[in-house]
């Protein structure tokens, strides 16, 4: 591989410089642990998949989080650790064929080695993904987000790009999310995952957030055991959180076509 030398932004400033193509772009932003973040991540880009390609990128540098969701571990490809010392201006044609898969969608993120000093080839792989015109969807720990530099290598123009908030239906979960709605962008939807005590409104956990909520998401029976046996979040075709999934990639106007 060659080398080389939802929404408007609360502080207004730009996107990074706009190539050839501008794919769009779907941040899950998880406020917190437990949330659910990476397997709504994982639906969205699945229902993006059944009209376009389109790539999940972890961006969480620091484990393997999204392939053991998934059940990809053993699954050959690249991970962020063999992407390391990529740096400048990628041609997207590099990453033709050396990512592994989880079905249509293509999956670019850590494995247990982690890769911390990756930050470079974060900002040239989703530049190049962006040129190439490609969607995107991101899992974005908030711990990430946090990070200026993370932040801007997943600045895309904004008119493609769609941010949601993820975060639990209780007091510690809004309070996670009053710390990372800051960073995303003002229109960015909230969906809440459903806890059975301590429960917030979700009217009133949109209105303390300043978010629109877009919905409350209750764990589906059989969830937690297909991902347990390695097959990846399995939920019922018409089910409440593949209906969520559909509606967040129908923000990108996804248009009903794959590309050859």
């Amino acid at each position: 591989m060659r080398t080389a030398g939802a929404g408007r932004r609360r502080d207004g400033s730009g996107p990074a410089r706009v190539g050839v193509a501008t794919g769009g772009l779907v941040r899950v932003v998880g406020a917190r642990g437990g949330a659910g973040a990476t397997t709504f991540a994982a639906l969205v880009a699945r229902s993006v998949a059944a009209t376009r390609p389109v790539v999940l990128v972890d961006v969480g540098l620091l484990g393997g989080g999204t392939e053991v969701v998934l059940g990809i571990e053993d699954a050959p490809g690249a991970r962020w650790a063999d992407l390391a010392a990529v740096q400048g201006e990628l041609d997207p044609a590099d990453l033709d064929g050396v990512l592994p898969h989880w079905g249509d969608v293509h999956v670019l993120g850590p494995d247990r080695r982690g890769a911390p000093d990756a930050l470079d080839a974060l900002a040239a792989v989703l530049d190049a993904l962006r040129r190439a015109g490609r969607t995107v969807v991101m899992d974005v720990p908030a711990a990430a987000l946090a990070d200026p530099r993370v932040r801007t290598a997943c600045t895309w123009p904004r008119s493609r790009t769609r941010d949601v908030l993820v975060t639990t239906q209780d007091l510690p979960g809004v309070a996670a999310g009053l710390a990372v709605a800051p960073l995303v962008a003002p229109d960015a939807a909230l969906v809440l995952r459903a806890r059975r005590s301590s429960r917030v409104a979700p009217a009133e956990a949109a209105h303390v957030l300043g978010l629109g909520c877009l919905g409350v998401l209750a764990d589906e029976r059989g969830l937690a055991g297909a991902i347990e046996r390695g097959l990846g979040p399995v939920v019922r075709r018409r089910g409440q959180l593949a209906r969520a999934a559909q509606r967040v990639a129908g923000l990108l106007d996804v248009a009903p076509r794959r590309s050859a």
